[in-house]
């Protein structure tokens, strides 16, 4: 079914989620591939490629993706750039190049999409930009650059924010201890009073 013309033509009528779907189905090729390369078709990487990197039949698949949902084509792209990394699809050079550019537009037009493939792979990322001319590389490694440093700066944030409210945390730990502590101080020294006065 993800070979299938009409299949793909009526999941591109669905939103975001649909455009979604194409990326998690490229991920579990993947995963197959690592886990049963034995029970894989050794021509399917060629026949993704021909229908969704080159689009042989004309189903606007980048133009889809690219209004939709880049995200998941960005996937598709490093997904499939992954898996000639590995071995697991024996890509022309020329095929290469065209993933490599494709996925390369997408991320300089959209921001690259940090999913497992895509920002999470420095391995990945040197092959990606090693298939690039010189001047898509220095345009791939900076929008590469930005989105990463820009989630380091976020990220700090968040860890700053832990840190604070741990601290504040411990000191309302520490305060309402003394507050327990001097409630039952006060009660043992009602019932001395109490039981001296009898």
């Amino acid at each position: 079914t993800i070979l299938n013309p009409v299949f793909i033509q009526e999941r591109m009528k669905g939103g975001e989620g649909s455009a979604q779907m194409f990326g998690k189905i490229f991920r579990n090729i993947f995963g197959w591939h690592v886990t049963r390369p034995s029970a894989m078709n050794k021509e399917l990487y060629n026949d993704l490629y021909n229908m969704y990197i080159k689009d042989e039949q004309n189903l606007g698949i980048k133009e889809y993706f690219m209004e939709t949902n880049p995200a998941a084509f960005q996937t598709i792209t490093s997904v499939m750039m992954e898996s000639a990394r590995k071995g697991y699809w024996k890509a022309s050079e020329e095929q290469l190049k065209v993933t490599a550019s494709l996925h390369n537009e997408f991320v300089k037009e959209k921001g690259a999409a940090c999913t497992e493939f895509v920002c999470n792979n420095a391995k990945l990322e040197q092959f990606i930009a090693g298939k690039l001319t010189p001047q898509q590389q220095q345009a791939y490694t900076a929008a590469m650059n930005a989105v990463k440093s820009s989630s380091m700066e976020s990220n700090a944030g968040v860890v700053l924010k832990n840190r604070n409210s741990s601290v504040a945390q411990s000191r309302k730990v520490v305060i309402n201890g003394a507050v327990t502590a001097a409630a039952a101080l006060a009660a043992i020294a009602v019932l001395i009073y109490a039981v001296k006065k009898r």
